[in-house]
């Protein structure tokens, strides 16, 4: 999954923040207890409000982020 990440971190810099969390360190065990992560890996996008837009687990496609986030290509 990191391949996916980052080459939407580098096409779409500027609009998103990524952020790859430890769920192991303590920042990780928080967010594993907010956002009730269950399974990893796991790829949350939440809009500008906190509001959870995508949820997915395993590899996920390039395409389905950049649509969860408006930031589709040609946008």
């Amino acid at each position: 999954m990191r391949p996916i990440v980052g080459g939407l971190e580098r096409r779409l810099a500027g609009r998103i923040e990524v952020r790859r969390v430890n769920v192991l360190s303590l920042e990780g065990r928080a967010l594993v207890e907010e956002h009730r992560v269950e399974i990893v890996p796991l790829l949350i996008a939440v809009d500008a409000r906190g509001r959870e837009v995508l949820r997915e687990y395993g590899v996920v496609a390039a395409a389905a982020v950049e649509r969860a986030v408006g930031a589709a290509p040609g946008r």
